[in-house]
């Protein structure tokens, strides 16, 4: 035995074997943690396999589902009223009147359902009195109209057409005014009918407004480029509300004629006058929301002196025709109305929030379109009730649902680029591209510019692929690509002008009629600064991932601004869609 081995103490027997017990226990604590762990592992493959069935079963019944909710505003109601006259207090006009004979529309559940469909979508999530309706709107564009016709009518007076063929671009005008000549009976059936126009007018709105107007149209079955909207409401007006214009006294055909831009020209008498009080850049639609929207969102550059509007709104004699035109003295009050109105476009109508909001939106009812909900069904939803179904039935960790989650927590947002898309060429005379854009972005903005044109390539694939090359770029993982936002401008942003409402203009030989766009040159000179403004395509980041936004605008310049001292180029052809 050598001098170490003697040093060293002897573990006494006793201690030893406690020391081999407990290894030993530890050991077999070991083993059963282990085969816990695999029986865990098992049963946590078998829930989730359960929880993909149930997914699939879910999703299955969503079609069904959709309906169902959607079916809710087709029932058929229609309760009397024993007051000759309707009255509702509004916080713009103070009162509201409308005719009984108006009641079977406004007792109908697909009118009714406008109550829970917002005007301005998620403006409310910066402006937090803006979360009035559909409703209110309507009801606001019905009392304009009625209030419009009585000022024509209380005048009597209306202006009158020279016919000169031989110089057919410039329309001369009597400089006496003419009498209207109309019946008592015959002013109540203008005014009921304009009424209902204004009534109906935004029926087919689906839920959030003009929120899912950059999707909708891309999933088949709409036969025009119009607005969905516009296509829903005389789809609604045809198959379910015949029954109660018919009521009401006239024919549904009558009123479709009027709200359809593709059948103005069927238009005769009285109704070419509505026609233009409900559908023009100074219609009622227009004075109504302007108005209203400034108010709910303290936007006062958004109100306009729609009395004075309507003191100078005139028919004008066109052979058998009225159409509307207004007063010389109008111009100014149009000129603040159309200024009015690209205004609250920068400012509210196409604020970062809410369109970041929209672009959420989108993203999550994408999903569940593809999924198999019906888009018809889609559109007869309300705000809520599509939150409800995105609730239940987008599966959890999905993009979709990460984008609802944002929703409802009211996420905020960052800019980390905008880019101008157009600027005014006085050579040219129009809106040409922006000469700093990458020849991508330029031949995405020519492709826009194709007249009336809902492009699936332009409005829903480019985003999801320029939202998808920043973040690969920037190495963002996948499941926080949905942080990144690409917003393009909506597609009414694109119209060049105000063109389309009409004012009486005094010339050396006489009174003339002038498109009010042409008739103003401060109005000209106005709408080349602000439309610039409207045509932009902005990059936003949720607001947690702010240490990225420097990497996302480089990345985010590398696609959409022509490399410093590369030469400008022609936009390449667009490809079609």
């Amino acid at each position: 035995m050598n001098e170490k081995e003697q040093d060293s103490p002897k573990l006494p027997r006793e201690l030893v074997e406690a020391y081999r017990e407990t290894i030993a226990a530890r050991d077999a604590q070991i083993n059963d943690l282990r085969s816990r762990l695999v029986e865990l592992q098992t049963e946590h493959e078998n829930l989730a396999t359960e929880l993909a069935q149930m997914k699939g079963r879910a999703l299955k019944e969503l079609p069904a589902r959709a309906k169902e909710l959607g079916s809710f505003w087709l029932r058929k109601k229609g309760p009397d009223c024993a007051s000759r006259f309707l009255f509702r207090d509004d916080p713009v006009y103070g009162q509201l009147t409308l005719h009984e004979k108006l009641l079977p529309i406004l007792s109908h559940p697909l009118f009714q359902r406008l109550n829970y469909v917002r005007q301005l979508s998620f403006a409310y999530l910066t402006f937090p009195c803006a979360s009035h309706t559909r409703m209110s709107h309507v009801l606001g564009a019905a009392k304009i109209a009625q209030e419009a016709i009585r000022k024509v009518v209380t005048r009597g007076m209306a202006y009158r057409r020279i016919r000169d063929d031989s110089n057919p671009t410039t329309v001369r005008v009597h400089s006496d005014l003419v009498p209207l000549n109309l019946t008592n009976e015959q002013v109540q059936r203008i005014i009921l009918k304009a009424q209902l126009c204004g009534l109906l007018h935004d029926i087919g709105h689906g839920p959030f407004g003009h929120a899912l107007d950059k999707l909708v149209p891309y999933f088949g079955g709409l036969p025009r480029s119009d607005p969905p909207d516009t296509l829903y409401s005389i789809r609604y007006i045809r198959d379910y509300l015949a029954a109660e214009i018919r009521r009401v006294g006239f024919e549904p055909d009558e009123i479709i004629s009027i709200l359809d831009k593709n059948r103005r020209f069927e238009l005769t008498g009285w109704d070419v006058f509505i026609a233009d009080l409900i559908a023009s850049p100074i219609d009622v639609d227009r004075m109504d929301y302007l108005a209203r929207d400034a108010h709910t969102t303290g936007l006062k550059m958004g109100f306009v002196n729609t009395e004075a509007l309507l003191e100078h709104i005139y028919p004008i004699e066109d052979g058998s025709d009225y159409k509307v035109v207004f007063a010389p003295r109008a111009l100014c009050h149009m000129e603040h109305l159309a200024q009015a109105h690209h205004n609250m476009y920068i400012q509210c109508y196409e604020h970062p929030r809410k369109v970041a909001a929209e672009r959420f939106l989108t993203r999550a009812v994408r999903q569940l379109l593809d999924a198999g909900l019906a888009k018809d069904a889609l559109m007869l939803l309300t705000d809520d009730q599509l939150l409800t179904l995105l609730s239940d039935y987008l599966p959890p960790e999905t993009p979709g649902a990460s984008c609802l989650l944002g929703l409802r927590e009211n996420l905020h947002f960052i800019e980390v680029a905008s880019y101008h898309l157009s600027t005014w060429s006085d050579t040219e005379q129009k809106m040409v591209p922006v000469p700093e854009l990458s020849d991508e972005l330029k031949g995405w903005y020519t492709q826009r510019g194709q007249e009336k044109t809902f492009l699936r390539g332009v409005y829903v694939e480019a985003p999801n692929f320029w939202e998808e090359q920043i973040c690969q770029e920037c190495a963002i993982k996948k499941e926080d690509w949905w942080r990144v936002i690409v917003n393009v401008p909506a597609y009414e942003a694109k119209l060049s002008g105000e063109k389309g409402a009409f004012v009486v203009v005094e010339g050396d030989d006489g009174l003339f009629l002038r498109d009010f766009y042409d008739a103003s040159s401060i109005l000209r000179n106005i709408l080349h600064i602000l439309m610039p403004e409207r045509e932009a395509l902005r990059v936003f980041v949720t607001e947690d991932m702010v240490s990225e936004v420097g990497k996302l605008r480089r990345a985010a310049n590398a696609i959409f601004k022509r490399e410093q001292g590369s030469p400008a180029t022609t936009p390449p052809a667009p490809c079609v869609a």
